[in-house]
């Protein structure tokens, strides 16, 4: 049971076919951090043999539901994680931390599988490899450029390239849930106007009246806008979203005119 369907992506690629997932937060239009449980939601955590939550403070709505005495993996808790962050499925560490965790578990479950599960964490290592290597060679054109996010979706990934994060007080006032204040948004539009941004960073579940006029702004002075999604695009793994996201990000620090 996963609080976020792309954790439950990676387990079900390190548990294969007798591991069945389910997953709570399916949909790229749903925001994770204003969603209420059903009493239905209540009865399929206490009937898990594992439940994963992002944590960090991204899914508290699934903290009261957790059994007293469940096999429960906190992602934020696991060892190594960057304090302060909360979107971690776009750190490819995280991922790698939980996968590890996760084979651990899996195979104290299931010990007549613990070679096929520990063969299947070593294939999903090697794919988070790739996806460091994809960084890597991507960062010759991010690192530096100046990024602001109306929500910070996707800050794990921006800061493994090394982006350069302005008007961060506006993304964490719109996270947390309240209006940030008049001062943070005219910083924002003067530094989009005056194109001290230069790539513009959208929450995909945020398509509301403000964020479109800050993209039209964005799009208006010549300023790359990029959509990040909050769960894994449908027919897409883990690895390939992350690849995805990364050669759209570089693509857009590529685009920007001096």
């Amino acid at each position: 049971m996963c609080a976020e369907h792309v954790w439950c992506a990676i387990a079900a690629e390190i548990g294969g076919a007798d591991v069945t997932t389910t997953s709570i937060l399916t949909s790229p239009a749903v925001d994770p951090h204003d969603f209420a449980p059903s009493p239905g939601v209540a009865r399929a955590f206490a009937a898990a043999d594992v439940i994963v939550l992002n944590a960090g403070g991204f899914d508290r709505w699934a903290d009261g539901l957790v059994p007293e005495g469940a096999g429960v993996i906190r992602v934020a808790d696991l060892p190594g994680m960057a304090h302060g962050e909360t979107h971690l499925f776009y750190d490819p560490e995280a991922a790698s931390a939980f996968g590890m965790a996760f084979a651990r578990r899996l195979q104290d479950l299931r010990p007549a599988d613990r070679d096929g599960i520990a063969l299947r964490a070593r294939i999903f290592a090697d794919q988070v490899a790739t996806v460091r290597t994809s960084i890597a060679r991507a960062r010759p054109q991010t690192a530096g450029v100046a990024v602001a996010s109306l929500e910070p979706v996707g800050a794990p990934l921006l800061h493994a390239l090394g982006f350069r994060e302005v008007a961060a007080d506006y993304a964490r006032a719109v996270m947390n849930g309240t209006e940030p204040p008049p001062v943070q948004a005219a910083a924002l539009e003067d530094e989009i106007a005056s194109r001290t941004v230069r790539v513009l960073v959208m929450n995909a579940a945020f398509d509301d009246p403000t964020a479109r006029r800050y993209a039209d702004a964005a799009r208006t002075h010549g300023v790359a806008v990029v959509s990040l999604s909050e769960a894994l695009p449908e027919g897409k793994d883990w690895t390939q979203w992350m690849k995805a996201s990364i050669a759209a990000l570089q693509s857009a620090a590529s685009a920007v005119v001096p």
